[in-house]
């Protein structure tokens, strides 16, 4: 810490990685408890060396390390932010990269609402016993994180490394399945035709759908 201060660093981006249990078991890390823990330990030295700002990790589509349960992910994302600005340091919420446009904005809503009465806790003197206070309330913002552009196979592998759910193959079904019972029908088709860029040509999305539908006017996932 004191030779990235003396570098110039202000914020630094704590994360547990992708081989934290491996590390831990095998002795080569003493944060057994991850991100948390680091925080948990360093944070006073965090800021005598100047930083004044600490980037976390959060998982729209939940933390792997937690089976992808949105509740538990939300908990752990809110106990480090809490540890943070209690300790009157800004916080930065970086973001894994999500290829579901819906839940990433579902998400972000709500942890934004979260992060917000997380401020005003900690401003109102609800701070963790012990823990430093800033004259000035602590902050949160957030970084969202992009698959970039790139080979589909390509996207695919890095998905697999960082453990993100490679959901994007699927979702254009999910656009036009608006009721979520697995099948379209041509209306639902009709009507998303200029969402998914389609144009609004009647004649050939019938006939499109027509080749495809089962004897019940419908067509499920495939």
């Amino acid at each position: 810490l004191g030779t990235l201060s003396a570098a110039g660093a202000g914020e630094l981006l704590v994360v547990g990685g992708n081989d934290l249990g491996d590390r831990s078991n095998s002795g080569e890390c003493p944060y057994l408890g991850g991100a948390q823990a680091l925080l948990t330990a360093e944070l006073a030295l965090c800021r005598q060396h100047g930083i004044h700002s600490l980037a976390v990790a959060g998982h729209p589509d939940g933390h792997p390390a937690l089976g992808w349960d949105a509740s538990a992910t939300a908990s752990l994302l809110a106990a480090k932010v809490r540890l943070v600005l209690s300790a009157g340091m800004d916080v930065t919420v970086v973001t894994q990269f999500c290829f579901d446009a819906h839940k990433l904005v579902t998400w972000l809503g709500r942890t934004r609402r979260e992060m917000i009465a997380l401020e005003a806790e900690v401003s109102t003197g609800c701070e963790i016993p012990g823990a430093l206070t800033a004259a000035v309330p602590s902050r949160v913002r957030f970084r969202i994180g992009l698959p970039g552009p790139t080979s589909r196979k390509k996207l695919e592998r890095i998905a697999g490394i960082c453990e993100v759910p490679s959901l994007f193959v699927s979702s254009a079904f999910s656009l036009v399945d608006d009721d979520g019972d697995g099948f379209v029908s041509l209306e639902q088709l009709v009507g998303s035709a200029g969402t998914l860029g389609l144009g609004r040509s009647g004649s050939k999305l019938h006939s499109l759908f027509t080749r495809h539908a089962d004897e019940h006017g419908l067509m499920g996932k495939q």
